[in-house]
């Protein structure tokens, strides 16, 4: 059951106070008690229930009812902007998610982390540049000792996967950005970034 709520000199609609205060000066406490003569001497007026608006519509309170009318332009235009962000924010969440979820490389899953990337980056770069012919590498079935022609997959299969990760972040946030406002909020962020990965 919907709980009754009431207005106080014109304000928003709130169930009823713990403690009113009667015209003569006199408190009262406990809504449970309180009669409908006590009700009304303390100046609140019961409300109708608040309507549900449509999807383009906004209910406001009148200071003695609710007010139900059009959005506008300028609203619309603005809960949209609002729904592109959420799902801009969203979508760059799923997209660390994945590029640091680790990638698979021959049935071994190489992590992905910041900090993996910038390891196996300076590694990679360590090896070509000949400061080193060969690194101790800990893989997860061990430690391997492994030279360049070795480690170039590894580093290959990182940079192919961060790379990817990022060029379907970019893609999927060009398809945002051209739906239209009716299209929003059924638009599905992951579907869209696994579909344009692939």
């Amino acid at each position: 059951m919907t709980q009754q709520l009431y207005s106080h000199n014109g304000s928003l609609p709130a169930p009823l106070p713990f403690r009113i205060t009667l015209s003569d000066g006199r408190a009262r406490t406990d809504p449970t008690t309180f009669t409908p003569a006590e009700i009304a001497d303390a100046g609140y007026v019961a409300a109708d229930p608040k309507p549900t608006p449509g999807a383009d519509q906004v209910v406001s309170w009148g200071g003695s009812d609710w007010v139900v009318r059009t959005k506008t332009a300028e609203e619309l235009a603005a809960e949209a902007e609002a729904a592109r962000s959420v799902l801009n924010a969203n979508l760059a969440a799923y997209r660390w998610d994945v590029e640091t979820g680790g990638v698979d490389l021959g049935g071994s899953q190489i992590e992905t982390t910041r900090e993996a990337q910038a390891q196996i980056s300076s590694t990679y770069s360590a090896l070509k540049d000949g400061l080193v012919t060969s690194v101790e590498w800990k893989a997860a079935t061990g430690w391997l000792v492994l030279d360049l022609s070795a480690f170039t997959p590894i580093a290959q299969a990182v940079a192919t996967h961060v790379q990817a990760c990022f060029a379907a972040e970019r893609a999927v946030s060009t398809q945002i950005d051209a739906l239209t406002d009716a299209e929003l909020p059924g638009f599905d962020v992951v579907a869209a970034f696994d579909a344009a990965k692939t």
